[in-house]
């Protein structure tokens, strides 16, 4: 049976059960990491996943297959799949050159900037209601701008193999806490200073620097977090 097929088996598997589908059991695992349900080193057991959400092991093994592409899960031979855990170490050598990479970035649009760029940029900051709105989604639609805006296109996969999906997952709440959000955001309002005064030498600094602090807040996260 072809990969397509094995798909469309699985799918129509989940149709008659009347169960979840590929997206809801990704949402999930997702989720519950964020919420501490899943953590760090824990395995994820196929069978209980599909009495829970009623779905086929075809789509079980199918989400565990696109959460290891996004370095969510790691399978262990015999015991297989598991919540992905990284080092204190690895954290702090991939955030190094995240905030190498970003922070070119942060200059690159310094230089380059116009004015559709620059509105953009004025309203995705502007407009964020710290009261309301989820921190998350505007702080990953504010450095997804500037790394587009930057137009150099070999610069997203660079920043994607280092900003791993973990991160974004694993240590959501910790970057979300009130705290972290506030310093967060001033730090962007200096860095979008920066770039509107077309200061690229400031506006790169100004981003190493945010990268470096999120770092230190990922640090201070219980050590069953890391390996």
């Amino acid at each position: 049976m072809t990969d397509d097929a094995l798909v469309a088996e699985t799918q129509n598997q989940d149709a008659r059960k009347g169960g979840s589908t590929l997206q809801d059991v990704l949402d999930h695992i997702r989720e519950g990491m964020r919420q501490g349900r899943f953590v760090p080193g824990q395995r994820l057991v196929e069978p209980d996943l599909m009495q829970s959400l009623s779905v086929s092991r075809g789509t079980v093994r199918e989400a565990l297959v696109h959460l290891r592409a996004e370095g969510l899960v790691e399978f262990e031979r015999y015991r297989g799949a598991r919540i992905r855990i990284l080092s204190r170490q690895k954290v702090v050598e991939l955030n190094q050159i995240r905030g190498v990479v970003e922070g070119l970035a942060a200059g690159l649009v310094a230089e380059r900037l116009e004015e559709e760029g620059r509105q953009r940029l004025i309203a995705l900051h502007d407009e964020f209601d710290p009261a309301s709105d989820d921190y998350s989604s505007y702080n990953e639609s504010f450095h997804n701008t500037i790394i587009e805006l930057s137009g150099n296109k070999s610069l997203p996969p660079v920043i994607a193999a280092t900003l791993l999906e973990s991160f974004r997952v694993q240590f959501d709440k910790l970057l979300s806490r009130r705290e972290a959000t506030k310093r967060s955001y001033e730090e962007h309002t200096g860095i979008l200073n920066a770039i509107l005064k077309r200061d690229a030498e400031e506006a790169q600094r100004r981003m190493t620097r945010h990268v470096e602090a999120s770092c230190r807040e990922i640090l201070e996260a219980p050590d069953h977090y890391f390996k």
